[in-house]
């Protein structure tokens, strides 16, 4: 190959074929840049004859990278990223930030306050591409490939950047229903003879609590076990048994009826003594401007989105 037939490269080709690479599909990579199997098929057909190679195996199953595909990916790899900081340098002195950032959001801030917040920095920075994921999974920044997390709770990675947004209280509520059929919990310790949902990823099947600078951890029999914060309020609602419930998410259910709360004395704490928080981390180290801006964005909006939402139930 001439090194006059690289300048004819296109560059989303890099792109598609780097994510073909990763995925072993043309579908998948193609919908992730959002084109059809068949634009992806001809752009990846012009790239290899663009360098007089054939870049992968076809089988059934899976696309293998050929020994050219493998020295052409490494290449190709080395050029996505200097594009992208060449990019982000430019955007730093311009002040018009582009590029994607990749942020995975919890169920219940994405399906509440989050898309105001989401939609403010949207329309000051349009150039720039938001991929949200919506999961109260563990989810690693590195492994998963997301410049931001915003998390409930636990943190996913010790090794990255935490900032704490805010502390949040709650409490354990049942409903009427529940309590007429099942009679309330006198003591922590009458847990154990109760039904109880608890969230998958942020409040396990041992619940801590504190009471007059005390901590206790106790044990508790899972009936349901949900994987976001609105399935566990909707099923307590229904009367499937106990749950632990951010305190202003409960209030409004508690004065229309829906809910009571149990063990007033008792506070509802993370299994380090702690209340609760709104994190948002990132890797902390050599940020994208773009990244930079919407941590910036999120630190000062998210507060604001909150109180909000909260003060309109």
């Amino acid at each position: 190959m001439r090194p006059s037939q690289l300048t004819g490269i296109d560059f989303n080709a890099l792109q598609l074929f780097a994510s073909i690479a990763a995925r072993g599909s043309i579908a998948a990579a193609a919908r992730e840049i959002g084109i059809t199997p068949s634009s992806a098929t001809r752009r990846l057909m012009a790239l290899e004859s663009a360098l007089d190679a054939r870049l992968f195996n076809r089988s059934t199953r899976r696309l293998n990278l050929t020994d050219a595909g493998r020295a052409a990916l490494s290449w190709a790899q080395t050029a996505l990223v200097q594009f992208d900081t060449l990019a982000d340098d430019l955007a730093a002195v311009t002040g018009t930030p582009a590029g994607r950032i990749r942020l995975a959001v919890p169920h219940f801030g994405m399906n509440s306050y989050l898309p105001e917040v989401v939609a403010s920095f949207a329309r000051i920075y349009p150039e720039v591409v938001l991929e949200l994921t919506t999961t109260d999974d563990m989810v690693n920044l590195i492994e998963d490939g997301f410049d931001i997390v915003i998390r409930y709770g636990t943190l996913p990675d010790s090794r990255a950047v935490a900032v704490r947004i805010t502390e949040f209280e709650r409490i354990l509520c049942a409903s009427p229903d529940y309590v007429s059929r099942y009679g309330r919990p006198d003591d922590i310790d009458d847990l154990i003879h109760h039904k109880c949902i608890v969230h998958r990823q942020t409040d396990p099947a041992s619940w801590a609590f504190r009471k007059d600078g005390d901590l206790f951890h106790q044990s508790v029999p899972v009936a349901i076990e949900v994987d976001n914060a609105f399935c566990l309020t909707n099923l307590c609602r229904q009367g499937l048994g106990l749950a632990r419930l951010g305190r202003k998410q409960a209030e409004a259910e508690i004065e229309a009826g829906r809910l009571v709360q149990l063990l007033s004395g008792y506070e509802c704490v993370d299994p380090s003594g702690e209340r609760s928080s709104l994190w948002i981390v990132h890797i902390g180290h050599d940020l994208p401007y773009r990244v930079r801006l919407l941590v910036d964005h999120l630190k000062q909006e998210i507060p604001l989105a909150r109180g909000r939402f909260y003060g309109s139930l």
